[in-house]
């Protein structure tokens, strides 16, 4: 039996974000086969936030429709639009797009209203034939224009990359860095920042055309410099960018590859600190960690380098001192440690919940916390443990980072199983 046709509703115009959502959820439940749009930038923002329109194009496809859409994708939507390629069949780019319009198998409906992740407030749909097919053939000459997305993405993200290579140029020289720091917090006029700076107008001219192009710092109406808002995000990562060029000749042979990017955009809390060098000297300031520790201690892959039959390293089980430690799987641990520990009554203290002990397959550093200081280990380019440098500290960011990359590694360690031990 055939269905009987669609009512000819004319046209409607709908007020009112309720009234407007409903309209188009009802149009996406009506598309048979297909469903094309073309909107302008701030609308994959509005599928994307807006579950009854992403909800409805999933339906769309989820029963065999097909989705096309155009719109303009910038450097601000490029997330939304990359989430948008997931739920349609094809996206494509075209500059300068206004409002929004979109045709099904029977109707249409558009809109010259759209804000950033907010759901339309006003549509105007239709079903008249005439009027839908007019609207289809205006989208299909549209669609012949526009360019695949990801040919669009792909240029804007080389546009990007771009960008951050002058950024980083900019920031690569002290005074400019300087610059950005004396701006941190406050406005500044050229003649005070070049006085501060102890250069001249025309030496910090050039300076201030090289941030300024890279769009960290501009003028303002009263003709002060002041930081942009990229140059303000920039300010609070400048400490761990400062700390990577200090420490360049370091890193030229040690990685740091091995830190998931949190730990690498914090690494500037490590900034104080002295480098230790040597076997004897380093396991001598181990010695000292221990001996001042009264509360807690950690540690990562040390029973290697420590020589239980010290005095000073037996004390920490005979002072009830928490003890957390995480013995790499992969590393030798020696035979004397695992003597040592049973004498010591590490399983008694274990029961008694003071020492907690874990595993993990490639621990990546040595490090050794206390209340009071800490100390770590860097792996060389090909991961073998450094155990020549030891960076040593009391400054509390440089125990509190220790500390947070301790704790990251527990979380992803599993439990203790002595016969995975690599005895050595």
């Amino acid at each position: 039996m055939d269905k009987k046709p669609l009512e000819n509703k004319g046209i409607q115009v709908i007020n009112g974000s309720e009234g407007a959502v409903v309209k188009g959820v009802e149009f996406m439940h009506d598309v048979k086969t297909k469903m094309d749009l073309c909107y302008e930038s701030n609308a994959p923002s509005i599928v994307i936030e807006v579950n009854a329109y992403k909800n409805g194009y999933m339906e769309i496809r989820k029963k065999g429709g097909k989705i096309r859409v155009i719109t303009e994708i910038t450097k601000n939507n490029i997330k939304y639009c990359k989430e948008l390629m997931k739920i349609v069949d094809e996206l494509r780019h075209l500059d300068d797009v206004k409002g929004g319009i979109a045709v099904s198998d029977s109707a249409y409906m558009t809109t010259t209203i759209l804000q950033e992740s907010k759901p339309l407030t006003q549509v105007v749909y239709s079903d008249v034939i005439e009027a839908v097919y007019q609207q289809q053939n205006f989208f299909d000459s549209l669609w012949e224009r526009a360019i695949p997305a990801k040919q669009k993405i792909r240029d804007i993200t080389n546009e990007i990359d771009v960008n951050q290579n002058n950024i980083f140029s900019a920031i690569s020289n002290n005074i400019r860095r300087s610059i950005l720091f004396y701006l941190k917090g406050r406005n500044m006029k050229i003649s005070q920042l070049a006085n501060k700076l102890n250069i001249t107008i025309q030496a910090f001219q050039k300076h201030f055309t090289k941030l300024n192009e890279s769009g960290l710092i501009e003028k303002n109406q009263m003709g002060m410099l002041e930081l942009t808002q990229t140059g303000i995000a920039l300010t609070k990562q400048i400490p761990s960018i400062q700390f990577l060029f200090d420490n360049k000749k370091f890193f030229e042979t040690h990685s740091l590859s091995f830190l998931s990017t949190k730990f690498v955009q914090q690494i500037g809390s490590l900034q104080e600190f002295d480098l230790i060098n040597g076997v004897s000297k380093n396991t001598k300031k181990f010695y000292e960690l221990v001996e001042e520790s009264t509360k807690q201690v950690k540690f990562i892959d040390m029973p290697s380098v420590f020589d239980v039959k010290n005095e000073i390293f037996s004390k920490i089980f005979q002072k009830d001192i928490k003890m957390q430690y995480i013995l790499d799987v992969n590393s030798k641990i020696p035979k004397r440690w695992i003597e040592f520990t049973e004498k010591m009554g590490e399983e008694d203290l274990i029961s008694q919940g003071i020492i907690q002990k874990r595993m993990i397959s490639n621990s990546h550093i040595m490090m050794f916390i206390s209340e009071k200081s800490a100390g770590l280990m860097f792996p060389e380019l090909n991961g073998d443990i450094d155990i020549q440098n030891l960076w040593y500290s009391k400054d509390k960011k440089f125990i509190d980072w220790c500390t947070d990359y301790f704790d990251h590694v527990w979380q992803n360690s599993h439990s203790f199983v002595k016969q995975k031990i690599n005895e050595g």
